[in-house]
């Protein structure tokens, strides 16, 4: 139909007002409005297609029979407020055949009521076309590999993916519907640690023994073990009696459980598939069935994954470097490569997906022309280095890949939760009006306020997660702020700092971004030489290199904005002459701008490979330490892998996190004790590990305020003089909004989004 029609009729929907007849009819308002010079500033350019006036059902069907938010979604395009806009689509709407009534509601809602004739009348089109109702050959001709579920085979399916399973096998149908053959298939984790842990929590609880720390406990592993015994007998093997391997415990004294055994791999051997029979027995009792049930483990046994890397490597996206193998998926539009086989010589995660992929697409037997992942909502990370892969393999990223994050929801029943809630309420200046997972959130001035009431009445929050998106979002005007650390980079803002028509906002600091140095190192248990880092470390060439001052340099481990931490610390300058001079005390000599040391003394810089600024500023110590004589070796590892490295003490230095703002730094300190993250181990080597943790318990329970004042000098001095911490750079919240926005700043704990102090000037 054309954009610039003066019409408003529908042929052929006369009686059988369709939602799809409701779609094309507000559509051809909004082309009719903008004809005749009523709809302001929006031209027909300006319109989008038929397909985003999508109709909905109100919550309640008192309001009508559909409802539109048409109004809204032009009204800054139109420059009018959007009430006053649905009033003139509302004027139409009347006049149309088919409607009884329309009513604009809240902000700009349309709610549209049928006539009596055709609200029934979609009865008599669905007795005309019986099964066939619905149907299309709109996706005739094309194989959509459909993969949902797809739980991991150490358990029982949870509540989460058996909603899972009812949408895929729902979206199944659907896709069937308009003409797709559809593969409906399970993806069955049998590779990797996670069936490892599974054995060994069998093992201990045929044992009588206690749960791994890493294991998996509930009643259903002594009844799998149970069976697993029962099993191995009938078979004439006595599995309690097979070799077993004590994996120790760790340095808390918890268990690790078994050991790489005969044993264990029995109870593997048995249970995995039981497990497997299990998860099939329950999707056949939900009435969900599968085409395809795909083992993981044949990635592997057929030469597939090794495939698929060669496959990349022919195209030129595959490279090794410090010892491992790595995807450039950035070439692909990822935010940084990825490591497919780890230094090790083991494959990481994503080297499975990436063979499963290719797997899909290119099977004698119904290859994917569309490939649908449905994924769980801790997999949101994933879509980037997924669609990369997928353009590196030649294909189209959304066409021939596409990607859906399910999430968990509040099951309800007769209009509540379990707990009785019956919506999301609050007694500040604004009230939740709209909500939709995953897309936006609407929020209106709360009328029965006690306090000062907001001069901006509606809030409009967006979910937009890619980066460069939020920037074009702004750009365009259809968002006036982004706001938050990790919502805009360093050097998009940086770009912004003489704009006109945008303005930044940075908050004080709210944790420090800093490396942490192993005392029980061979080289770093020498002060000398962990002092020279300090000095040889430029944190204001990184703060304007790296973060373009919106990080500023950090000279001490909490900034002293947050409380306790002002305690007159002195800083260790910036001085290579100084960190040569004491190298040299340490007795390592050297010789113009060599250095008379070995290679196997050189020291290991261990960073998250998620970040790009901790590379970059990795490589740079890399070099500024070599003048020094320093041979630095600089590795990045996947989140998974970099955090268990770092929690058990496998790394020289590494970089983290340390927060704080605006709190009592108490929990930060506290985890210092425990192997949580990488400090405790770092601390090892220092002669005051004990008092310090002995000072940090009592810090905790203390109550008297000079105490504790007290207690924290002590803990800072220490840690700060003993320099077993280097902080680089005080992180920040920022923001990036329209100029013409005011009031936009930062509470008191720099997390919270003043709202109710903005205005427009």
């Amino acid at each position: 139909m054309d954009r610039k029609t003066d019409s408003v009729s529908v042929p052929g929907i006369l009686g059988r007002m369709s939602p799809e007849a409701l779609s094309e009819l507000i559509f051809n308002i909004a082309n009719t409005l903008v004809s005749e010079g009523k709809a302001g500033t929006l031209t027909a350019d300006l319109i989008p297609p038929q397909a985003k006036f999508a109709v909905m059902r109100p919550k309640d069907r008192a309001h009508g029979d559909w409802a539109s938010n048409a109004a809204m979604q032009l009204a800054k395009k139109a420059g009018m407020k959007p009430r006053d806009l649905a009033e003139l689509f509302a004027a139409e709407l009347t006049n149309a055949d088919g409607i009884k009534s329309v009513e604009v509601a809240g902000p700009g809602f349309i709610n549209i009521t049928l006539d009596s004739a055709s609200a029934a009348a979609v009865v008599d089109t669905v007795l005309e076309a019986g099964s066939d109702y619905g149907k299309n050959d709109h996706l005739s001709g094309k194989t959509l590999n459909l993969e949902f579920v797809s739980a991991n085979p150490t358990g029982p399916i949870h509540i989460g993916g058996t909603r899972w399973a009812a949408v895929g096998d729902s979206m199944a149908r659907v896709l069937e519907a308009n003409g797709a053959k559809v593969v409906r298939e399970y993806y069955f984790n049998d590779h990797g640690e996670q069936i490892n842990r599974f054995a060994k929590s069998l093992v201990a609880a045929a044992h009588g023994e206690e749960t791994p720390i890493d294991g998996y406990k509930g009643a259903y592993i002594d009844e799998i073990a149970k069976r697993v015994i029962d099993e191995a007998n009938a078979d004439g093997v006595d599995v309690l009696s097979l070799p077993r391997v004590d994996g120790g415990a760790d340095q808390d004294g918890n268990p690790l459980g078994e050991g790489d055994s005969e044993q264990r791999e029995e109870f593997r051997k048995r249970a995995v598939p039981m497990m497997f029979d299990e998860i099939q027995r329950s999707m056949k009792n939900f009435r969900v069935n599968f085409d395809v049930w795909f083992h993981e483990n044949s990635l592997y046994s057929d030469g597939e994954v090794d495939q698929a890397i060669a496959d990349l490597r022919a195209r030129g996206d595959i490279y090794e470097k410090d010892g491992a193998t790595w995807f450039e998926s950035t070439k692909h539009g990822d935010d940084k490569d990825r490591v497919i086989i780890k230094s090790d010589g083991n494959y990481a995660y994503f080297a499975a997906d990436i063979a499963y992929y290719r797997n899909k697409r290119h099977r004698e037997t119904n290859p994917a022309d569309v490939a649908i992942y449905m994924l769980g909502a801790d997999h949101h990370g994933y879509i980037g280095r997924m669609m990369a892969m997928c353009e590196a393999f030649g294909d189209k990223p959304g066409e021939n890949m596409q990607i859906l994050i399910g999430q968990l929801v509040n099951v309800m029943k007769d209009g509540k939760t379990k707990n009785g809630l019956t919506a999301f309420i609050g007694s500040g200046p604004y009230v939740l009006k709209e909500h939709v997972v995953d897309e936006y959130s609407v929020f209106e001035a709360n009328p029965d306020y006690w306090g000062k009431k907001p001069a901006i009445k509606r809030i409009v929050v967006k979910v937009i997660p890619d980066n460069q998106t939020r920037i074009l979002a702004l750009e365009k005007g259809e968002i006036d702020l982004i706001w938050g650390k990790n919502m805009i980079d360093a050097d998009a803002l940086n770009k912004y700092r003489d704009s006109k028509k945008f303005s930044i906002a940075v908050s004080s600091p709210t944790s420090t971004r800093q490396i942490i140095l192993n005392t029980t190192n061979d080289i770093l248990k020498d002060k000398k030489i962990r002092t020279a880092i300090q000095h040889a470390t430029n944190k204001s060439v990184i703060s304007q290199g790296v973060f373009h001052g919106f990080e500023p340099g950090a000279d001490t481990l909490y900034s002293t904005s947050i409380p306790y931490c002002d305690i007159d610390l002195k800083p260790y300058k910036y001085d290579m002459k100084e960190a040569a001079k004491l190298i040299e005390e340490a007795g390592y000599k050297r010789d113009g701008k060599r250095a008379c040391r070995q290679r196997r003394e050189a020291l290991g810089l261990l960073y998250n490979s998620n970040s790009v600024s901790e590379k970059t500023i990795a490589e740079y110590l890399q070099s500024e330490f070599g003048k020094l004589g320093m041979q630095i070796s600089i590795r990045g590892e996947e989140e998974q892998s970099y955090r268990d490295n770092m929690k058990n003490g496998k790394f020289d230095m590494v970089f983290n996190i340390c927060w704080g703002t605006p709190y009592d730094p108490q929990s930060s300190l506290a985890a210092m004790r425990q192997r949580v993250y990488g400090d405790y181990e770092a601390q090892l080597g220092l002669p005051d590990k004990h008092e310090i943790d002995a000072a940090i318990t009592k810090i905790l329970t203390s109550t008297d305020e000079k105490e504790r004042r007290e207690l924290y000098r002590y803990v800072l001095t220490h840690l700060h003089e003993d320099a077993v911490y280097l902080p680089i750079s005080f992180e920040t919240n920022k923001a990036l909004f329209n100029a013409e926005l005011g009031g936009v700043g930062f509470l008191s704990n720099q997390y919270e989004i003043p709202f109710a102090d903005m205005y427009w000037k």
